[in-house]
């Protein structure tokens, strides 16, 4: 396993009044990345941010910028997120179409991850191993909102993940805190959202 743990800010819990700021903070903080929530209103209940929101967020830092496309049918908004992002996070659940989704990443630089909500078993990662870059775990049973509770059973899916597969990089997003960070850590995770 990488011994190296990256902490990536959420822009979902900043203040949009003062983002500038906010985004300084992540920098003094010494974040790896920014996390851009995008949400559609179907695959979860919220509406978000687009990449007018991401385009500001790049003429203010120099932070890697990653986007969790928690919406329906990923694959056919690709084309819109490929030149704004570093990252692009998809969910399993949220399209049939993963392997259209890989070949499109084949030749490009931006990095693809993929996300899996806490009930989704995590056998069906297998045929994608090797060919994302993050494997992300939600660790709330909900998404799409803020304040639902961290789910403790997240820390076994780490471990079995981690056990099976030990040089993936494993995401945990949802929930995440100064409280359990060390655990998650030593449970397998080496990246927190």
């Amino acid at each position: 396993m990488s011994k190296e743990i990256q902490v990536n800010a959420s822009i979902l819990c900043a203040d949009f009044t003062k983002l500038g700021e906010e985004i300084k903070r992540c920098e003094d903080a010494g974040v790896d990345m920014l996390h851009v929530d995008v949400m559609d209103g179907h695959f979860v209940p919220n509406i978000t941010v687009g990449q007018v929101i991401v385009q500001t967020l790049r003429s203010i830092t120099k932070l890697p910028i990653e986007a969790h496309l928690m919406i329906e049918q990923p694959e056919e908004y690709l084309p819109e997120w490929i030149n704004v992002v570093d990252r692009i996070l998809v969910h399993y659940e949220a399209t049939e179409k993963l392997d259209k989704i890989l070949a499109t990443f084949e030749s490009l630089a931006v990095k693809l991850g993929l996300a899996l909500l806490l009930p989704t078993p995590l056998e069906v990662v297998a045929p994608y191993i090797g060919k994302v870059d993050v494997i992300q775990l939600m660790s709330i049973a909900e998404i799409g909102k803020q304040g639902y509770p961290f789910e403790e059973r997240i820390y076994e899916r780490i471990k079995i993940l981690r056990a099976k597969y030990p040089d993936v990089t494993i995401s945990v997003d949802g929930g995440v805190s100064l409280q359990n960070a060390k655990l998650l850590i030593e449970a397998g995770a080496n990246r927190l959202v």
